[in-house]
C-alpha cells in the first residue's frame, strides 16, 4: 500500500489568503536569488491602481539584510467588493474588516509562508495627482520576519 506524504504547508481559510502566502513565498525565493530585487521604495499610488499598478495591488519590499520583508497591499473598490462578498463581512465597516484581517487572518498567512508578523499597520491614502475612480483607499503595511 502506498502512502501519500501529507502536504506540509498550512492552508489558509480562504483563497485570497492562500494567494497572499504564495506571493510572499515567491518573492522571498526571488529575493534570495537576486538580492537587489524588491529594494525600491513602494509607490503608494500604484497600490490602489487595479489596472496599471502593482500586480494584485501588492508590493513586497526586500529587507532581507534585516531578515525581514514588508508586504504593502492596497485596497481599492475591487478589493472591497471581494471582501463584502464574504458572508462574515456583509454589512461590516472597512475598519472592522481591516482589524479582523490584522487580528486573525494575517497570522495564518504568515504561518503558511513560514514567517512571523512583526508589525501591522493600515492607513488611508488619497491619490491627488490625477483624476481616477480609484483615487482613495486603505493601504496595509505588514512587516514579517523570516523563520
Amino acid at each position: 500500500m502506498k502512502f501519500i506524504k501529507k502536504f506540509e504547508r498550512v492552508i489558509c481559510k480562504n483563497f485570497s489568503d492562500n494567494m497572499r502566502a504564495d506571493i510572499l513565498e515567491e518573492q522571498i525565493s526571488l529575493f534570495k536569488k537576486y538580492d537587489d530585487e524588491g529594494t525600491d521604495d513602494v509607490e503608494l499610488d500604484w497600490l490602489l491602481d487595479p489596472y496599471d499598478g502593482y500586480p494584485s495591488q501588492t508590493y513586497i519590499q526586500n529587507k532581507l539584510e534585516d531578515n525581514q520583508i514588508i508586504m504593502w497591499e492596497g485596497w481599492s473598490n475591487l478589493c472591497w467588493d471581494g471582501a463584502y462578498a464574504k458572508p462574515e463581512y456583509k454589512g461590516k465597516s472597512k475598519k472592522y474588516i481591516l482589524n479582523d484581517f490584522k487580528n486573525n487572518r494575517i497570522y495564518d498567512i504568515a504561518k503558511s509562508a513560514n514567517l512571523k508578523v512583526i508589525d501591522f499597520n493600515y492607513f488611508f491614502h488619497k491619490i491627488e495627482s490625477y483624476d481616477v475612480d480609484y483615487k482613495n483607499g486603505y493601504i496595509m503595511k505588514i512587516t514579517f520576519e523570516l523563520l
